[in-house]
């Protein structure tokens, strides 16, 4: 066996989440670039930590999270000689790749390219795909008046009352993605000790996930009470989405809970995203 050491460089770029290091591994639970891998640990902002390891090769990776590991990571190759190896690096700034972490010396080319807005979503919560598996099962009237049907879901600490036209996607890691025909609920948790800060106000958080996915023409406005965020983005095919962002603060954790909708559909859904939000509860 034989000791890695990663250290995570102190930076204000990605400064309030954690870094995930996993090593290539054949028995792994995560696949990232094609390959097998094992969680390590993860790395808090200016944090170093120590792994034993085997002394076989292997490809070390850091990403940021499971939902984008495939463009937000960079990887390291070990070689098999069993030495004790130490190794650094720092998020760098890049906010259409959700602002990934890079070794020291090495140059990498990870094919970077644009990412519509959707997407940039999808780094900080989970991958959304509107679902339409009832639209091919069932007929739409019968979706309809099913879908009409209240139904509350247990997301962790967090419940928040939807329709039975919903579906949950994914839901680990305090990340959750609920779907519909036409609204998508995307809901994630971020906990003080992962932020290293509890000083903000929900809006103010509001403002800071604003600015990490480069949201500039949001519009702030109140829903029975409630503080809401709401902004426009489109597709790579031209569709139109409208986004609403709430934010909450707990005695532990910091919540963003996005909505999703298309906004060519926006007019029949606005009362009920107001309804939405405004029944979610916490522990």
């Amino acid at each position: 066996m034989r000791n890695l050491t990663v250290k995570r460089n102190k930076s204000f770029v990605g400064c309030l989440g954690k870094m995930k290091v996993y090593i290539e591994d054949e028995c792994g639970d995560t696949e990232i670039c094609n390959k097998k891998c094992s969680l390590l640990g993860e790395l808090k902002n200016g944090e170093e930590k120590s792994f034993e390891i085997k002394e076989d090769s292997a490809e070390i990776f850091v990403i940021a999270d499971k939902i984008s590991k495939d463009y937000c990571y960079d990887s390291y190759k070990l070689d098999a000689e069993g030495k004790d190896i130490t190794l650094e690096g720092q998020n760098r700034f890049n906010p259409v790749l959700g602002n990934p972490f890079r070794f020291k010396g090495q140059e990498v080319d990870r094919g970077e390219k644009k990412i519509d807005l959707k997407r940039l979503i999808t780094v900080f919560v989970c991958a959304i795909i509107i679902g339409l598996v009832f639209g091919f099962c069932l007929t739409t009237g019968i979706y309809e008046i099913v879908g009409m049907q209240k139904e509350s879901f247990e997301l962790g600490e967090m419940s928040i009352t939807l329709t039975k036209a919903f579906a949950v996607q994914s839901g680990e890691e305090d990340e959750y993605s609920l779907v519909s025909r036409d609204v998508d609920v995307i809901i994630s948790k971020n906990s003080f000790e992962s932020m290293e800060s509890s000083e903000m106000s929900a809006t103010e958080y509001a403002r800071a996930v604003l600015a990490s996915i480069k949201v500039l023409n949001s519009e702030e406005i109140k829903i029975d009470g409630q503080t809401a965020f709401v902004f426009e983005g489109a597709e790579s095919n031209g569709t139109a989405y409208t986004y609403y962002l709430f934010t909450f603060k707990t005695s532990d954790a910091y919540w963003r809970v996005f909505f999703i909708v298309d906004s060519n559909k926006l007019w029949r859904y606005e009362s009920s995203i107001a309804e939405w939000a405004g029944s979610i509860r916490f522990e």
